[in-house]
């Protein structure tokens, strides 16, 4: 009888290829083929997206090679395929992540789409419209992407594929198939944002976020840092579309993985400081859905003292990133300075919020916070400055001399950036200087930013503001300001807007399959004292004009 000590326990064979776990020897973990496979004339069939040698070594999108894996070498077998493929490795997933680079994208996606055909497929379509998007020209009209017939049918093919396979590993609860899938719905998300199917999109991360809360731990309570990528993906579109929608369609976003639960003594990195904002940001949207689901006045207690907690906390992030903002912005090279002017442009924002979110029927509750939305335009001018296009940065805008917008896709993200917050001082901040400095900048943006269209947001700003001043402020001189001045005293001092011409609770909806309308709504308080959602004002996309209703919300 052998000694106990010579027999291998199973346990032993944890990490490697799958061949060689099927083979129960030890991989020596190389990619994309282990050499122990290739030396031998074997089949390595790859690591899967969450598996792969030891917890430390991740495929990183420079150490994919040409050749792609077994399992994926069904579905990427052509040559447009390959060079998609290679179009998606060298610009897409590393322009459209934006400022704050996470490993769901520099990682995680390519090395799942080497191994799941339904990611694979996925990532194809993506990368075609991205690709079509710029190839076809710089800058397209604003609205969906135009993509030429033949391309068109390219991408919808692998989008179809995409979808039917998905199907499959919605139908099942294991781990692995929750993960596939919610790898596959960011990534068809990020492609209906570029094509301009924006209520797809929409309907996507609410898919996704449902996905995300019905997730549990793995065995034994841990968790993998594949899952903690997929989280902070679903954090951003979940705040981008809280932002977007207001708070009309609020959900409480749960994630199930860890996240900072307190504000640290020092952030040791911009994407640091971010995560912890990010949270923040989304205990304010619960607040706000909070005291708007509220059903009796005055409020229940417990929401105003959440509320000062809430806005402890801010002023908490605001000091610790203060106190490491010498440092942050060391780390950031050329781009330091711009994140870190980002991040203060979203905790300005957040602290607005935060202020006037117990207060959902009152408009001129945000009166109480000038000085803060001018923060805001002083820390979007300070990233106008930082930003390539400062070579216009001293001209007068006028309408008169306005050229149409035209979609930059090379330029656009899925991640956050201006788009949001100048929108959110458009509507909300009623001294004219303040809002048209942030209807102008909005005019100078070419991009997207996920949900955020800056020629959607910039001509429905303006929409909005026309709508409420009607001439109010006609031949102030506040109209004369250079797009890197900021607001003075005399700009500050004028009237404020009558409480009677302010439109209460503006939502902005994006309309068809691709976008062809935007619609305006806004509350009004009927004669019996009932509220009632009206649409306000209309767009249309292929005529460029707006049309004021005002008829009932569409149901």
């Amino acid at each position: 009888m052998r000694p106990e000590r010579n027999q291998k326990p199973k346990s032993k064979v944890k990490s490697g290829c799958r061949t060689c776990k099927i083979r129960k020897v030890k991989c020596d973990e190389g990619y994309p083929s282990c050499r122990r496979c290739l030396s031998t004339g074997r089949v390595c069939d790859g690591y899967g997206i969450w598996g792969g040698g030891s917890t430390t070594r991740t495929l990183t999108v420079s150490d994919v090679a040409p050749s792609l894996s077994p399992l994926a070498a069904s579905a990427a077998s052509t040559a447009q395929d390959r060079l998609h493929l290679e179009w998606f490795r060298c610009r897409t997933s590393t322009k459209l992540p934006g400022t704050f680079v996470s490993g769901f994208w520099s990682t995680l996606l390519m090395q799942a789409s080497l191994s799941e055909p339904v990611v694979l497929h996925a990532v194809l379509a993506l990368s075609s419209v991205h690709r079509a998007g710029i190839l076809d020209g710089d800058r397209q009209p604003l609205g969906p992407c135009r993509v030429p017939a033949k391309r068109e049918q390219y991408s919808l093919e692998h989008y179809g594929k995409a979808i039917s396979s998905l199907r499959r590993h919605l139908s099942t609860t294991d781990r692995t198939s929750l993960r596939i899938a919610l790898i596959t719905c960011v990534t068809l998300v990020c492609m209906d944002f570029l094509r301009g199917h924006f209520s797809t999109a929409q309907v996507h991360v609410r898919a996704g976020l449902e996905l995300l809360s019905s997730a549990r731990p793995g065995p034994g309570g841990g968790r993998e840092l594949a899952d903690d990528w997929i989280a902070e993906v679903f954090s951003r579109l979940y705040v981008q579309m809280e932002l977007f929608q207001q708070p009309f369609q609020h959900r409480s976003l749960s994630l199930p993985v860890g996240e900072p639960r307190s504000i640290p003594l020092i952030f040791h990195t911009l994407k640091g400081a971010w995560v912890c904002l990010e949270m923040l940001l989304r205990r304010v949207f619960d607040l706000r859905g909070q005291a708007r689901s509220a059903s009796r006045h005055p409020l229940p207690s417990a929401l105003p003292e959440a509320q000062k907690l809430v806005q402890e906390e801010l002023r908490g992030w605001l000091d610790t990133y203060e106190a490491s903002s010498g440092m942050l912005r060391r780390q950031g090279g050329a781009e330091g300075d711009r994140e870190y002017w980002l991040l203060r442009v979203y905790h300005t924002m957040a602290h607005i919020i935060a202020g006037t979110c117990l207060n959902p029927e009152n408009e001129g509750v945000f009166d109480r916070h000038t000085r803060h939305f001018v923060g805001i335009i002083k820390q979007s001018v300070a990233l106008w400055v930082l930003s390539s296009t400062t070579t216009h940065s001293t001209e007068t805008w006028s309408p008169a001399t306005a050229a149409p917008q035209r979609l930059d896709m090379a330029a656009s993200i899925v991640d956050h950036g201006w788009i949001q917050p100048l929108y959110y001082v458009a509507s909300k901040c009623r001294v004219h200087r303040v809002r048209l400095h942030a209807v102008r900048l909005l005019e100078r943006s070419f991009h997207r930013e996920g949900i955020w269209d800056s020629d959607i947001a910039a001509r429905a700003a303006r929409k909005i503001m026309e709508m409420e001043e009607r001439g109010f402020y006609e031949g102030s001189t506040a109209e004369n300001f250079t797009i890197d001045s900021l607001p003075t005293a005399e700009d500050l001092s004028l009237p404020s807007l009558p409480e009677s011409q302010r439109i209460r609770d503006v939502e902005m909806v994006l309309s068809g399959q691709p976008l062809d309308r935007v619609l305006l709504f806004c509350t009004k308080t009927q004669e019996d004292g009932t509220d009632r959602r009206i649409r306000i004002a209309e767009y249309h996309v292929a005529s460029q004009r707006w049309t004021e209703v005002d008829a009932p919300a569409e149901s």
